[in-house]
């Protein structure tokens, strides 16, 4: 693949933020007016009646007002044959404006959310390498990561017909969802090299220009972004980095026990740190980056926050904590449900994602309904999942399983 460079330049970058490599526009084929039109759409933390990126908002709360089903009428499903992929797993679901749109390690698919007919399809590039990511919507754009032939970026397509707007070819693998926020993309990255080295990069969501960039250790999380400030886990390093998200200016940081791979949740004055690897939840305070509370716990995935409570997923179980000083509220066990995924508080309900999908009370965990899903491949073996967070809409909740089908399930 060849690179074309439309613009390029060098941001120095004061204080403990540095760059790495060049920063600047890496992006190809894009036309003024592509630019101009994608620079219109309205900032992405603004309140929408629906899920735009991954857990749900820029600050990964994993919250929607909108309530599911008070059962688990299913409406449709689609078979992974019917979205003519060869794909067992779906990565990511995410949905805005009558736009149902599906991530796989092999296309990108848009579908109505009322019949799961297909709206287009798109293979911007996947040669494996890419993780599971969450795509970010705004209201004309569609922002995807790509892979292929050992270079990797970003692209915008645009969300009426999948068309590449832009493309950041910047030689690099993303290992992160993208986070959108008035214009701008922040996502993790690994660069070539050894060891490899990870870093969050800030992009221009209108042209694909990179704006800053801050190393951070290895593999990086995907960053939460809150009031100015972007909230990100280094990875094996077990580092977290609060960083400017004008400038690219640490903040402040936090060293972990271990490893931090899961993503940050940010409510409020707190930010949660879920680390599977250390087997604790973190919570800091926002402003110094000072541990107020932890608890030690066996994780699955990352967590859920509203004001007032945080909902963890352990294996074979899910606990409710208080936000001011961590106290256990409940803990809703689901026998042999094993979580994968982070749970959803969606109105009055907490929804679960495992080897099944269980509605949960959220005031004290009664058991509402489940939906079981077809068997798919986990790792080498054959097993019911629930691939990605659920995704609930005023058009039902809909399901991304390891088996590549999606469900849904009637409002």
């Amino acid at each position: 693949m060849t690179r074309q460079f439309t613009r390029r330049s060098a941001l120095a970058l004061s204080g403990s933020a540095v760059t790495v490599g060049l920063v600047g526009c890496l992006s190809t084929g894009l036309t003024s007016s592509e630019s101009e039109s994608l620079g219109d759409h309205p900032p992405a933390d603004q309140p929408a009646t629906e899920p735009q990126q991954f857990q749900y908002d820029a600050q990964n709360t994993n919250v929607t007002g909108t309530s599911p089903p008070t059962d688990n009428s299913l409406r449709w499903r689609i078979r992974r044959d019917e979205l003519d992929s060869n794909e067992e797993m779906i990565d990511g679901l995410v949905a805005r404006d009558d736009h149902l749109v599906v991530a796989t390690r092999e296309a990108i698919h848009a579908l109505h959310p009322d019949d799961g007919s297909e709206r287009w399809r798109t293979d911007p590039g996947h040669d494996g390498r890419t993780p599971a990511v969450t795509p970010a919507l705004s209201s004309e754009a569609a922002y995807v990561a790509w892979s292929q032939e050992n270079e990797a970026g970003l692209s915008a397509l645009d969300l009426s017909d999948g068309s590449e707007r832009w493309r950041l070819d910047s030689a690099v693998l993303v290992t992160s969802s993208p986070t959108l926020v008035e214009g701008t993309i922040y996502v993790s990255v690994l660069e070539d090299g050894r060891p490899p080295s990870g870093a969050i990069i800030a992009v221009d969501a209108a042209d694909g220009c990179v704006r800053w960039r801050f190393p951070t250790g290895q593999m990086s999380s995907t960053p939460a972004v809150a009031d100015g400030t972007v909230y990100v886990g280094g990875g094996t390093e077990g580092i977290v980095y609060a960083i400017d998200a004008e400038t690219g200016d640490k903040q402040w940081e936090f060293s972990a026990a271990d490893r931090i791979h899961l993503p940050p949740t940010v409510v409020g004055d707190m930010v949660y740190i879920p680390s599977s690897f250390a087997r604790r939840v973190y919570a800091l305070d926002a402003t110094d980056g000072t541990e107020v509370w932890s608890v030690g716990m066996i994780l699955s995935a990352s967590v859920a926050a509203t004001a007032n409570t945080v909902y963890v997923p352990a294996i074979y179980d899910i606990k409710m904590f208080d936000s001011d000083d961590g106290t256990e509220q409940w803990t809703g066990t689901l026998s042999d449900i094993s979580l994968g995924s982070a749970p959803v508080v969606a109105g009055e309900t907490l929804l679960v994602p495992g080897d099944r999908a269980v509605c949960l009370d959220l005031t004290d965990g009664t058991h509402l309904w489940e939906q079981t899903v077809e068997e798919g491949i986990v790792g080498h073996e054959k097993e019911r999942a629930v691939s990605c967070e659920p995704v609930v809409t005023d058009d039902g909740v809909f399901l991304g399983t390891a088996a590549g089908d999606i469900y849904a399930i009637d409002t």
